[in-house]
């Protein structure tokens, strides 16, 4: 949601003042998303940043989600596809009304999903960005030319995106009937610390488990303490090396027929 363009119907623009409370004055224009219903059961209300003008209609896009605790209401925050607004900013443009509800102010929308054809360029992309992160370098006409053909060589592969940016990556590669391997964890870091890493790797696990593999590999290096923390924290215990990859020390297996995961 947040990211896309809509266009909104204003029913109450900037300088006005509400149809039933004549104390409430509108400092920014404010109006409904025709076609879409609120869980109010009422188009979708937005409020417009940027514009210092009254307007009839504005075409622009999400930037963060009202969500109100006290209220079956939701609003859209809506800006010009070139501005952008802090969440203390939309606050304080917002206040007027939402200072009578208990309001918190969404910006991230996050979608987990399934690679699909079309997609290769957005996870190459993403890919080249986040390896050196870690230290390492994205050698897609290289070691890493399996990435090539994503759908042939994993069994799973899904994109996890925050406001329609892809910002992680976790697959799972089958080894033989019993056994699968966990592939392709990826976070970018500024997503690092808040559960992220951990949702990925419970999701390639319930899909492990529900695929009947009995086991799940996987292998990464003695310096990647963060990764091994949640590994470990996951339920994946030191194991013998069961490939040829040279630049891996640390081998782990989790079993899947057993309680001993956290998932």
């Amino acid at each position: 949601m947040i990211g896309k363009i809509v266009t909104v119907t204003v029913d109450r623009p900037l300088g006005s003042y509400h149809p039933e409370f004549k104390d409430l004055y509108y400092p920014i224009n404010y109006g409904y998303v025709e076609g879409i219903i609120a869980p109010d059961g009422e188009e979708q209300d937005a409020y417009i940043l940027g514009v210092g003008k009254p307007v009839e209609k504005f075409t622009g896009k999400i930037i963060a989600v009202i969500h109100r605790e006290d209220d079956a209401e939701e609003k859209w925050v809506v800006c010009p596809e070139e501005m952008s607004f802090t969440t203390e900013e939309i606050a304080e443009q917002v206040s007027f009304q939402e200072k009578y509800f208990q309001s918190s102010i969404i910006t991230e929308d996050f979608s987990l999903d399934a690679f699909e054809k079309g997609m290769e360029e957005t996870v190459f992309s993403f890919l080249a960005e986040c390896f050196p992160e870690s230290g390492k370098t994205f050698e897609l006409n290289g070691r890493h030319s399996f990435y090539k053909d994503i759908s042939g060589y994993f069994e799973l592969f899904l994109c996890l995106f925050c406001n329609e940016e892809l910002i992680g990556t976790v697959a799972v590669k089958r080894l033989s009937d019993k056994d699968c391997e966990l592939k392709s964890l990826y976070l970018y870091k500024a997503y690092h610390g808040r559960g992220l890493g951990y949702k990925l790797l419970a999701e390639a696990v319930r899909f492990a488990e529900y695929k009947g593999y009995r086991s799940m590999y996987l292998d990464t290096v003695s310096t990647s303490a963060r990764a091994l923390s949640l590994y470990r924290r996951a339920g994946f215990k030191d194991t013998q090396r069961y490939n040829d990859n040279q630049k891996a020390d640390i081998f782990m297996v989790l079993d899947l027929a057993s309680d001993s995961s956290c998932f």
